[in-house]
């Protein structure tokens, strides 16, 4: 009997070393695979061969830490200039790309155009337009969606609410830019432009609610 618990206690045992010497390995491992040596060695390989999915490769860290795949993705898109790349990537790679290179290059109208995919395109030049502040990108836009976001921006950077007439054509899009212009200017006479009375009485409500 003593032979079988003492031939018990060590598999036991065994079991707990060998649980240990995993867990260690397994921190160690996650250690690395979220350090900055790893994402350095993954990133400089993703710049090499100009190609975001190398990125892939890099795993998140389980806390609050930014994303390190945006963050190679950016790196790639930056130091190859190549904002195509954004397609496969994040958003966040073309404000992290106009950020880098905020020069006279970034004013180039053209720099979006090499981007494929529409919508990543549409939004490249909102984007651009961020740091550029020329309302001629919006008219670059194809999605009449964020065309309209793209001209209502300008609207509280001039505070001139006429571009809600003069740039933007579409009912939905005239009615957010009102009621843009309402909440910006505090003036509740721009709610009565809404044609949408779902919007006019949200508007109208809003106003209330802040007293103008």
């Amino acid at each position: 009997m003593k032979k079988i618990f003492k031939t018990i206690f060590i598999f036991l045992a065994i079991l707990v070393v060998v649980g240990i010497i995993s867990i260690f390995s397994l921190f160690s491992w996650y250690s690395y695979m979220t350090g900055e040596v790893y994402f350095n060695k993954i990133t400089k390989q993703a710049v090499k061969a100009n190609d975001t999915s190398k990125c892939d490769k890099l795993i998140q860290k389980l806390d609050d830490s930014p994303e390190l795949k945006p963050r190679c993705y950016s790196q790639v898109i930056i130091q190859n200039k190549n904002l195509n790349a954004c397609v496969e990537g994040n958003f966040i790679c073309f404000q992290d790309y106009f950020e880098y290179y905020e020069t006279n290059e970034t004013k180039d109208q053209t720099l979006c155009k090499v981007i494929q995919n529409q919508t990543k395109r549409d939004f490249c030049y909102l984007v651009q337009n961020d740091f550029v502040r020329d309302i001629k990108l919006c008219s670059m836009i194809q999605s009449y969606a964020m065309q309209d976001s793209c001209y209502i921006k300008f609207v509280r950077i001039n505070k001139d609410a006429t571009i809600c007439d003069i740039y933007i054509s579409t009912l939905d899009g005239k009615d957010r830019c009102y009621r843009s212009v309402a909440d910006f200017l505090y003036d509740r006479s721009w709610c009565e432009k809404i044609k949408d009375p779902t919007n006019k009485q949200y508007c109208i409500n809003n106003a209330e609610l802040y007293g103008y």
